[in-house]
């Protein structure tokens, strides 16, 4: 419940007009003055002297009307009318008609029994009333009640403060109370200067071990929260296929790259670049000097981010004259101190040349092209830069991943933190690429601190299984997340009340109670959640004391017999199963919610959709028993875009620009004609369309009047939907929500029509 409303008395007198008993009561409920005999003048002249004290403060009465003769009689009796005036009284008979309605009488004996008012903790006995302490402290009960109905009905247009239990990613800004595993976070914070100090930036790694919701990703998110001007940090979350392990980590880094810092305009990647070719253009400048570059000098030296504010306005020769000198420098530098040639100075002048411009439309072009997607060659030469050859993409996401880690040299340490990685133990081949490719980047990456989160029991598994090279490495730190105790779980609640500017005791004993009885953070929120909805919207759920198998009888109940249903509509309890449903939804709609607001920064690929397709049909195939047979498109040795076969239909990713979208779209026509007993579904990101051609436009209208191709382009509402029914299974896998796989299933067939990708995977799967 509420703190009481600070700044009032509860007064209760007998007596007409004359005072001869009186009680007061502060805030708290304590009796601060109590005199229960016909009053003399040093009692009468206390009393007053504690009203003229306390005159600022509200007089709190059951029928106002009554004391407040009384004691303006009092005040007469001793020539202090003038200051009668400055009292203000507030009647709990009259707030309780406003706010507390129905009710058949509203005498306070009455009252206290309809709502069950306890004084002293007991319940109310009509026999003790009319005496004025007995009287006093059930008006201060009641007009604690009434001031938590006056905060319910505020509260109502406010959201629920625990409505998020956890955190979708560390560039999330959450209530986060600094105590809580404040020895571990440290040990975080010091490897950090562990790796600045090495004199061979070597990485080094760390796990962080807890139980679903007790705080790994929040750990991450404090870490974000305090080092994100000086290191960057990069959020991965679990990759979807074995062959392009790598270049999905460098997709994740890349996105992250793009994320703004808090209370800033600029990216990470800005940050990045500003700090580091700040330094390397100072360096060189101690050794060559003019009258242009000292003016550089000085504009870097005063702010690394004057590279963006201070080199001249977009499009004018002055900042274009800059940016050329500054490339020039730092691609000197790269091949003095690193290597001349190869794919690095190229990397490096893509991300610099991205950094260069202000057109939104350059911009997206160097994006693209700093993702591997392929790029026409007029698109290219629009941004000065020059496409990569011969070079798979998880050559590319290595070598990306080690320039990072170069760069970052000149800088502080990055963080690469791994999240959401539970899915792997449901792919073995997945969890192998997986640990291989980390192994890989230990070996070549300087400079960082490599993160992975883990549940303890998968970590146990992996240290037994698999490489040990790399099993040390990254296990080089353990820190254990263990669930905090009862009064920081409290710290945790009421900071979030706090934020929401809801006074602490909002909760009652039993209530705090029930919120207690939780085996981590998030499912103390998450039942916080539950005591506010019901408290605040009256939204009903379970008893506090309802266990899960009891909960699991009660569900098994409700769907034995149709006639059931009858007996719960006249007693207006819901079935658990649409509670359920209801549940998942509102939950899909914030993820999708997320997925809509992040479109623009998001990397996508054609291989990281598939392994999300794929991970959507084994939903069906291990929770249905399915049997499917599963191949891949070939046509000789012609090059089709990437794709995966389900009994006969095949389900195709054209993400290709340029040339290879011309020939790819031709193969893939050629091979529907020829087999016609196939079904084709073409899916493509409209965002490839920014690069795509003349040739290429002509070649997708061809594939659209193709007779067994059905094509499909998903914009911003149909790649939120995709990607929220990816995050949901991989939430499941984490355990970062209440419902299973085979609740989450049933949602989706019940939904299917509004989700365009279990529609083709329902309309495979049925034939």
């Amino acid at each position: 419940m509420a703190k009481n409303e600070e700044g009032f008395l509860v007064i209760d007198t007998e007596g007409s007009p004359n005072l001869y008993e009186v009680a007061v009561c502060n805030e708290e409920g304590e009796i601060i003055y109590n005199i229960n005999y016909r009053l003399q003048n040093e009692s009468k002249k206390s009393f007053l002297n504690l009203l003229l004290k306390n005159s600022h403060k509200k007089i709190v009465c059951h029928n106002a009307s009554h004391e407040k003769k009384v004691i303006k009689n009092l005040f007469k009796e001793f020539n202090k009318e003038q200051d009668f005036s400055k009292l203000t009284f507030q009647c709990t008979y009259k707030l309780s008609k406003k706010h507390l309605p129905f009710q058949k009488s509203y005498s306070l004996i009455d009252l206290a029994q309809n709502l069950s008012l306890k004084v002293e903790g007991k319940t109310v006995n009509a026999d003790f009333t009319h005496k004025a302490k007995y009287d006093v402290l059930i008006t201060y009960e009641l007009y604690k009640k009434i001031l938590e109905k006056i905060m319910i009905e505020k509260l109502k247009e406010k959201p629920n403060p625990f409505s998020s239990s956890r955190v979708d990613n560390p560039f999330q800004l959450f209530p986060d109370d600094m105590n809580i595993y404040k020895k571990e976070y440290e040990k975080l914070k010091n490897i950090l200067l562990d790796i600045k100090k090495d004199p061979n930036s070597q990485s080094r790694g760390a796990v962080i071990l807890a139980k679903a919701g007790n705080g790994k990703t929040h750990i991450i998110m404090r870490l974000s929260k305090e080092i994100l001007k000086n290191n960057r940090l990069l959020f991965i979350r679990q990759p979807n296929d074995p062959q392009t392990v790598k270049y999905h980590i460098y997709q994740r880094i890349l996105e992250s790259l793009f994320e703004k810092i808090p209370d800033t305009k600029y990216t990470q990647l800005e940050y990045l670049l500003a700090r580091t070719l700040s330094k390397i253009i100072i360096k060189k400048m101690q050794y060559k000097s003019n009258s242009t570059k000292e003016k550089l000098k000085e504009i870097l030296d005063q702010n690394p981010l004057n590279l963006f504010e201070k080199l001249g306005k977009e499009g004018t020769k002055t900042k274009r004259a800059y940016w050329k000198y500054i490339e020039k420098i730092a691609l000197e530098y790269w091949e003095e101190r690193f290597e001349i040639g190869g794919f690095s100075p190229i990397f490096l002048r893509g991300l610099i040349r991205y950094s260069s411009y202000s057109d939104p439309n350059k911009k997206e072009i160097i994006k693209r092209w700093l993702s591997a997607m392929e790029i026409d060659e007029e698109r290219l030469k629009e941004v000065e830069l020059e496409s990569f050859q011969n070079m798979s993409k998880e050559e590319f996401g290595l070598e990306a991943i080690i320039t990072l880690g170069k760069l970052s040299l000149q800088d502080e340490p990055l963080i690469l933190a791994f999240d959401q990685l539970e899915g792997l133990k449901y792919n073995e081949e997945l969890t192998i690429a997986f640990m291989q490719s980390l192994k890989e980047i230990f070996t070549h990456l300087k400079n960082s601190l490599i993160i992975c989160n883990f549940f303890p029991d998968r970590w146990e598994n992996l240290e037994n299984r698999y490489d040990r090279s790399v099993i040390d490495r990254l296990g080089q730190t353990q820190i254990y997340l263990k669930r905090p105790s009862n009064e920081e779980i409290l710290q945790i609640l009421n900071l979030r009340l706090k934020e929401a500017q809801i006074k602490e005791d909002f909760f009652d004993q039993e209530e705090i109670n029930f919120i207690l009885k939780s085996s981590s953070i998030r499912e103390a929120i998450n039942r916080a959640y539950k005591v506010y909805e019901k408290k605040v919207f009256n939204i009903d759920f379970f008893d506090y004391e309802t266990n899960d198998e009891e909960r699991e009888l009660y569900k098994d109940i409700l769907e034995i017999k149709n006639s059931l249903k009858l007996i719960l509509s006249h007693l207006k309890i819901e079935s658990p199963k649409r509670e359920l449903t209801k549940d998942i939804d509102k939950y899909f709609k914030k993820i999708e919610t997320l997925f809509l607001t992040n479109y623009e920064k998001s990397i996508f690929s054609a291989e990281d959709d598939l392994g999300k397709f794929r991970k959507m049909v084994n939903l069906y195939k291990i929770k249905k028993n399915l049997k499917i047979k599963e191949s891949f498109l070939q046509y000789g040795r012609r090059k089709l875009p990437i794709n995966t076969v389900l009994n006969e239909t095949a389900v195709i990713f054209l993400y290709e620009s340029g040339q290879s979208l011309t020939a790819r779209a031709k193969n893939t026509i050629e091979l529907a004609l020829y087999e016609k007993n196939k079904e084709f579904y073409i899916i493509r990101d409209s965002r490839c369309n920014i690069n795509t051609g003349k040739k290429g436009k002509m070649a997708l209208a061809s594939i659209q009047n193709a007779k067994n191709i059905k094509y499909l382009e998903i914009g911003k509402s149909k790649r939120a939907i995709f990607d929220t029914i990816d995050k949901i299974i991989d939430d499941i896998h984490n355990k970062d929500v209440s419902f299973t796989q085979e609740d989450f299933l049933q949602f989706l067939h019940e939904k299917s029509s509004l989700f365009w990708i279990i529609s083709i995977i329902e309309k495979i799967l049925v034939k």
